[in-house]
């Protein structure tokens, strides 16, 4: 496995502080130290170190999930969620390989990091969904992205998971947005509601299907007869 080896080599070298690039979208600029693309490391590494079963490599990406979660360089100082960029603790993001994580069974990360940003997503919750991001000086973030709001709530309380699926059935159903599955739109201010007409019926409309791929994963699981490791 050369090609994927040389990645997980970077990765171990350069995931846990990432140098300067771009996370979320061109929204915001980039900034060095984003917890996103730490968090996309760590699973990264421990995904290629169960396949290739090079243990370092496996090692590596639970080591950075330490680091980033239970020593908190990529919290708040109060523990409640993750933020965009480290030592940024009025910022935050939607982490998005909470869910492949899970979906993949790897646990990179423990219960206790996805009940805080379960409970965090509750939180910033409007009636129209959730902002992708927030708390950024200089950035005001206004609208959401429908397919990570599926992402974060395949990892997140039965709760946020019905609101959040309530809120994309009002969207497809409120005879304001007439592409399928539009992907960016507004969560707050005049417009919330309304779709970005430049991000409508992209491909990334598959991760509306999420919670069904969790949900199918854990059923195969129990037909297979093995327990989750989430339930352990």
């Amino acid at each position: 496995m050369p090609l994927p080896h040389g990645y997980a080599d970077y990765l171990a070298t350069n995931g846990l502080y990432p140098s300067k690039q771009i996370s979320t979208t061109d929204a915001i600029p980039a900034f060095a130290n984003e917890t996103m693309l730490a968090v996309s490391a760590a699973v990264a590494l421990n995904a290629f170190g169960t396949l290739s079963g090079m243990q370092n490599h496996f090692q590596a990406g639970l080591s950075f999930a330490h680091t980033i979660h239970t020593e908190g360089v990529g919290t708040d100082a109060n523990h409640t969620h993750c933020t965009y960029q480290y030592h940024n603790d009025s910022s935050w993001v939607t982490i998005l390989d909470f869910y492949s994580d899970q979906l993949l069974g790897l646990d990179t990360f423990p219960a206790d990091a996805l009940a805080m940003q379960s409970d965090w997503y509750e939180q910033q919750l409007l009636p129209a969904g959730t902002p992708f991001a927030g708390g950024l000086e200089g950035f005001d973030v206004n609208s959401g992205i429908v397919d990570w709001q599926q992402f974060a709530a395949a990892t997140s309380s039965v709760d946020f998971q019905t609101r959040i699926v309530d809120v994309v059935h009002e969207l497809l159903t409120s005879g304001v947005v007439y592409a399928p599955f539009p992907t960016k739109y507004f969560v707050q201010g005049a417009k919330a509601g309304e779709a970005f007409h430049a991000d409508e019926a992209r491909s990334t409309v598959g991760a509306n299907w999420a919670l069904l791929t969790m949900q199918g994963r854990e059923v195969i699981l129990r037909e297979q007869g093995v327990v989750a490791k989430s339930e352990l």
